[in-house]
């Protein structure tokens, strides 16, 4: 049994496909269970939100504003308080987009986030692989989804598609196609 797992485990290794892909979803489903298991868990803060099981665990910070937006659009009165005039639309339209298929606000900015972060991984594996070789690719691989940070790929937030968008970008202008540098830059 050792030697078909040991068989496994190189194949993933070696395969430029499903090495980013398996590193991605381990990470993913990882911080998912720690986020269910321990989130419920915590006490509540004095002024702070309540948690619980469910979908809203991944829903918090800015989110209520990317569920205003794709709900509700843009607002601004010039009253002094904070508005959701500071958040580009990309996001919020990409969920309202799968709203309007029948997704809920959580699931639709869940597969955003989660999908472009995969294209980050996948996209940003290929191209450290060409350029530096496959141990420096596995370990930027490993690196950008186990680092902490990584927390924010994973729940409603941006940082999935910026980082997508970004990689895209800095790659085309490595390959001297400015175009895609303007396009995903913009």
């Amino acid at each position: 049994m050792s030697t078909l797992a040991a068989a496994i485990a190189k194949f993933i290794w070696t395969d430029d496909f499903l090495f980013p892909v398996s590193m991605w979803l381990v990470s993913r489903l990882l911080m998912g269970i720690a986020m269910f298991l321990i989130a419920p868990n915590l006490p509540a803060l004095p002024d702070g939100i309540t948690p619980h099981f469910g979908w809203g665990i991944f829903d918090a910070w800015d989110s209520v504003h990317y569920r205003a937006i794709a709900t509700e659009g843009y607002e601004f009165i010039n009253d002094g308080k904070q508005h959701n005039l500071a958040f580009f639309p990309l996001f919020p339209v990409s969920i309202f987009m799968f709203m309007k298929l029948g997704f809920s606000f959580e699931i639709a900015g869940l597969i955003i986030n989660n999908l472009a972060f995969l294209g980050t991984v996948y996209c940003l594996y290929s191209w450290v692989k060409k350029q530096c070789g496959i141990s420096a690719a596995h370990w930027t691989i490993a690196v950008i989804t186990c680092c902490p940070m990584s927390l924010f790929t994973g729940v409603i937030y941006t940082e999935g598609l910026y980082l997508l968008l970004s990689t895209i970008a800095l790659r085309a202008f490595d390959q001297k196609q400015y175009h895609w540098t303007a396009i995903c830059g913009a």
